[in-house]
């Protein structure tokens, strides 16, 4: 999807907030900044969704401002919350005449866990709120019912992860999808370094799917899956892939239009997609590229 001035504002409003902050010791280090913000996102290309341009943001940021990785205390907090939530969530899938499907519910509630769009407006209370309705959130039986039918065909899957803490619940898909497909070989990919609170390596080993599935990751800090920048790896895996589940709002973001086989599985969390889709804000989706 190519980004709109709907997302460079929304983008550009988290840096001046930002910077708003870093003003207050180096008012000409925020401003110089700025300038060079400004600057790359006039120049970004074309065909290339919102979260390339956090890419090229951040990337002017740590020139000026290096240092630690601004999210990294909010990830842990993300994932140790939701593996208090996992076994309460694992004993609704196994109870459920349909576990794969169950398992999705509560993955894809959890992509909530999102400081892009949300930026600090996250909140554990009312993560927990969804969690306590995910059970009873609708998933489309049409496209579920051609995801399994794609899955007793397939041979390997792709699965994509998006955020630290939703990495967690996605745990529960993975190990629905081994049961029901024992044979199934499943890669699973995170970003290659840290934006955001997107989940990297180490979130996916804490999460512990590398019990279950071969990880890897898209070779550059960039959040979402922006395929003509993806590693080689990436490439290869997205090729062989019969089926790809893909999670969160920048992937789709940044995959719809592709072509290839794929489930996008997020919440709507911008105004944008709640006027493409006509659903309320946080409402679930589960939707394939090719028949989009």
């Amino acid at each position: 999807m190519q980004f709109s001035v709907r997302c460079v504002e929304c983008v550009l409003g988290r840096y001046t907030k930002l910077l708003l902050q870093q003003e207050q010791k180096d008012p000409k280090k925020a401003l110089a900044c700025m300038k060079e913000i400004l600057v790359a996102a006039s120049q970004a290309p074309d065909n290339v969704a919102a979260p390339y341009l956090v890419y090229l943001f951040d990337e002017v940021y740590a020139r000026h401002f290096s240092g630690e990785d601004r999210y990294a205390a909010v990830k842990k907090a993300s994932n140790q919350f939701v593996a208090s939530r996992l076994p309460a969530m694992r004993e609704v899938v196994e109870e459920d005449p349909e576990p794969l499907k169950a398992a999705l519910r509560y993955a894809r509630t959890c992509n909530y866990i999102d400081y892009g769009p949300l930026g600090d407006g996250v909140s554990e209370d009312f993560l927990d709120e969804l969690l306590d309705k995910a059970k009873d959130e609708i998933i489309d039986e049409t496209e579920y019912a051609n995801f399994t039918r794609d899955l007793e065909k397939a041979k390997k899957l792709l699965y994509i992860c998006d955020n630290a803490g939703e990495i967690v619940a996605d745990r529960l898909v993975v190990e629905q999808l081994k049961k029901r497909y024992p044979k199934l070989e499943i890669t699973v990919c995170v970003r290659g370094g840290a934006v955001i609170n997107d989940a990297t390596r180490e979130d996916a080993e804490i999460a512990g799917l590398g019990e279950y599935a071969r990880i890897i990751d898209n070779g550059k800090a960039i959040g979402g899956t922006q395929i003509q920048y993806a590693g080689e790896e990436l490439r290869r895996e997205l090729e062989a892939a019969d089926v790809i589940l893909s999670k969160g709002q920048g992937n789709f973001e940044t995959m719809h239009g592709c072509g290839l086989n794929v489930y996008f599985v997020f919440l709507c969390k911008c105004q944008w997609l709640v006027e493409m889709f006509g659903m309320p804000m946080f409402t679930g989706m589960f939707v394939n590229e090719r028949r989009l």
